[in-house]
């Protein structure tokens, strides 16, 4: 199938584009003929405002998934480290065929890059199409905690 990956030069996308040959799936560069849509592509630092960070994380992934669907592409994909796109904004999206992955915001979990690779090529498959699915390592740690760690 044909991929289109938003965001593929960023960390995540960087490791995913490589992979998709390797899971039977070719990269597209725009949404037209594709069969799916993943969009891993966001503002993952804290200094962004809080407006921007909901223009571009939310509002964008929205409309990204809205734009997707309505081309056609059969499956889209969005990857967040937020409980913000479980929103029931989201939900007609879920129903059409928009897979998701979230975790709460306040705990982190450190998922190594090949596993939540490999989470987002097994949402790429029928099975996963409609549903959410959460990718952790296990043991999320409150983001204080962890950032009192890393001093």
């Amino acid at each position: 199938m044909r991929v289109l990956v938003t965001g593929g030069s960023g960390f995540i996308g960087g490791h995913l584009c490589p992979a998709l040959p390797g899971a039977a799936h070719a990269l597209g560069v725009s949404v037209q003929g594709c069969g799916a849509e993943v969009h891993p592509a966001n503002i993952a630092h804290t200094s962004a405002s809080a407006p921007e960070l909901q223009r571009a994380n939310v509002e964008g992934t929205i409309e990204q998934a809205k734009a997707a669907l309505g081309a056609g592409v059969g499956r889209s994909f969005t990857g967040r480290a937020s409980r913000r796109i479980s929103s029931p904004r989201c939900a007609p999206l879920i129903a059409a065929g928009h897979c998701q992955l979230a975790s709460i915001h306040t705990r982190r979990s450190l998922v190594y890059v090949g596993n939540l690779v490999d989470a987002i090529l097994r949402c790429l498959e029928a099975s996963a199409r409609g549903k959410a699915f959460a990718v952790s390592d296990g043991t999320p740690i409150p983001r204080l905690q962890l950032c009192r760690a890393l001093g």
